[in-house]
């Protein structure tokens, strides 16, 4: 196959002039040329020479002419030898040779002269990583490199010794099992370039030696190496891919390809993924702090160290399927029952039942499904953080019943409506802030006792606001045993908008004067306490805190009986509050 990288009627290499080559190694070279079907069949042989004793050139294949005598190509061993310096320039000849007289090229092939550099390499495994991901559905049509839409990209980067990039360097990717990669009619995928500027992908022919199956790339400028894998229509398997320089270290794994049905309909499958913290009603809820969920999986029958698992959401509402990420391989099976495998909260929608499964993915053979646990995930549930430092948002403002709607939030500390109305940590909450708006002889219920003011932004980068438009509740704890009410929650959105020229908006919630009345200090605990903080509810049901405001509290009439409500619901017993 000819690269589509070479001009018509001009010899051409597999890894180009000017191309970055590493010392001692050995290069898979084609050389192909595209010409006029009169020329090509008047071609006897390629011949490389090179300009002086750099490298060893050993044929592989013999000059060949493919189906329809207007292409053809040869293949070489370049060995570089491996005495050389670094930053040699190594150069060699390439000629067509006439097949009526082989000293002679053929009238208008011109010889090729190509240079490469030579460079000390760095030996680490060159790490090939699948972007988005090596799991693929199977394609139900066919897949054609160029213009299939289902494939996956892989990529990587190749430095030398001192991590400089480098250039054209040629890689060998090898199937670590036969009859994947080769005769390109029986093969499970087939392998593409990446494209650059708009083109198309082109096929990267795949060889084999000595049952090998493989395929070269090289790198870019930029010392990246990119190319794709295309499945077959109605491909079932994975392929797992090792890299190689040839001649230089041995083979590392690199990267894997899954083509599996994401479901199939076993009736008695493997046993059920185990979530750890499952609660009764199939629950899932967040542990503050963390970020992911962990699940352990029980041995199965005929289990092996190279079986890779990929686990599965399928949202019972939706019935849409979902790949969880990573996949597993298991490698070391003496802690398969262990709780090893742990996946993002974020990929679980919020409290709407899932079932969880997984697929065992062999090396070679079909693969093996097991039957499914169902979980809803409710997110977070407690009102504050473990910790106080992962309390990330500012406090409330708090102000007093006096205040005035609209509240002038963006008033100066010192101006005097703030020393007025606002309410500082230092100030403390008593009977007079919270009453003003109270008729005495008449039920306090639905009067406002405190108002509580939540800032938000629409600065995308901001640590200490959270973000317009968002959700959340406030909790106040009134820390007092003579409390009517210890622990209220309140709901509340922030607008979406940010106020006339600011960046800023904000939210006022009422706090009822019958949830902050009959507060004051006691014999046995001291002066009262109330506690104003807030959250903010995440898509992915974790929670963010803010910092606490917090100041002494005393709303207990004078000469007060206890059995007094002062307008409001009667007493519940708080006497089991401490």
């Amino acid at each position: 196959m000819i690269d589509s990288k070479c001009n018509f009627g001009e010899l051409c290499v597999s890894v180009p002039n000017g191309a970055d080559v590493i010392i001692g190694q050995s290069i898979y070279l084609t050389v192909s040329l595209q010409a006029e079907e009169e020329i090509i069949n008047s071609i006897g042989d390629i011949e490389i020479i090179p300009s002086i004793d750099f490298f060893t050139v050993k044929k592989i294949k013999n000059w060949a002419i493919d189906e329809g005598n207007v292409s053809g190509s040869k293949i070489f061993i370049l060995t570089i030898n491996k005495d050389l310096k670094t930053e040699t320039l190594v150069t060699y000849n390439v000629h067509a040779r006439s097949i009526s007289n082989p000293e002679q090229d053929v009238p208008g092939i011109l010889p090729l002269i190509v240079n490469y550099t030579t460079k000390q390499f760095n030996i680490n495994p060159i790490i090939l990583n699948s972007s988005p991901n090596e799991y693929i559905q199977p394609p139900q049509s066919d897949n054609p490199v160029g213009t299939g839409k289902i494939y996956v990209t892989y990529h990587g980067k190749i430095t030398d010794f001192y991590n400089r990039p480098l250039k054209n360097t040629q890689v060998i990717v090898l199937s670590t099992t036969s009859g994947k990669l080769y005769p390109y009619d029986k093969a499970l995928v087939r392998i593409g370039t990446e494209p650059v500027n708009g083109s198309e992908s082109q096929i990267i022919p795949v060889n084999n030696q000595n049952d090998r199956e493989f395929f070269t790339v090289n790198s870019d400028n930029n010392g990246n190496i990119k190319f794709r894998i295309y499945p077959k229509a109605n491909a079932n398997g994975r392929v797992d891919f090792n890299t190689r320089i040839l001649s230089i270290g041995g083979e590392n794994y690199s990267a894997s390809i899954y083509i599996f049905n994401a479901e199939n309909d076993t009736l008695f499958g493997l046993p059920v993924p185990e979530i750890l913290g499952l609660q009764d009603g199939d629950k899932l809820e967040k542990i503050p702090g963390k970020n992911e969920f962990y699940v352990k999986i029980n041995p199965y029958d005929n289990y092996i160290v190279t079986d890779s698992l990929i686990f599965f959401i399928q949202n019972e509402i939706t019935n849409e399927i979902k790949q969880l990420e990573p996949i597993s391989r298991l490698d070391d099976i003496s802690s398969l029952d262990a709780y090893r495998f742990h996946f993002k909260y974020n990929v679980l929608p919020l409290k709407q039942p899932v079932n969880i499964y997984y697929i065992v993915a062999p090396k070679n053979g079909n693969a093996r499904y097991s039957d499914k646990s169902t979980v809803v995930y409710i997110g977070e549930q407690g009102d504050h953080p473990i910790r106080d430092q992962d309390r990330i948002y500012d406090k409330v403002k708090v102000y007093s019943s006096f205040v005035t709607l609209p509240i002038k939030v963006y008033s100066e500390s010192d101006d005097i409506y703030n020393i007025m109305y606002e309410i500082y940590e230092s100030d403390g909450v008593n009977l007079d802030t919270i009453s003003h708006k109270r008729k005495y002889g008449q039920s306090a219920k639905g009067v406002v006792g405190l108002y509580v003011v939540i800032m938000g932004t629409n600065e995308k980068d901001s640590k200490k606001l959270p973000p317009l438009g968002s959700q959340g509740k406030l909790t106040v704890r009134v820390e007092t045993e003579t409390s009517r009410n210890t622990h209220n929650s309140y709901s509340f959105q922030l607008p979406s908008t940010p106020d006339p020229g600011r960046s800023t908006g904000y939210c006022v919630v009422n706090i009822p004067y019958c949830d902050v009345n009959r507060a004051g200090p006691s014999f046995t605990q001291g002066a009262g306490v109330v506690v104003f903080e807030y959250y903010i509810e995440e898509n992915d049901g974790s929670r963010k805190y803010s910092k606490k405001w917090r100041t002494k509290i005393d709303t207990v009439l004078p000469n007060q009986s206890d059995d007094d409500p002062d307008g409001c619901d009667p007493l519940p017993d708080n006497s089991s509050y401490f």
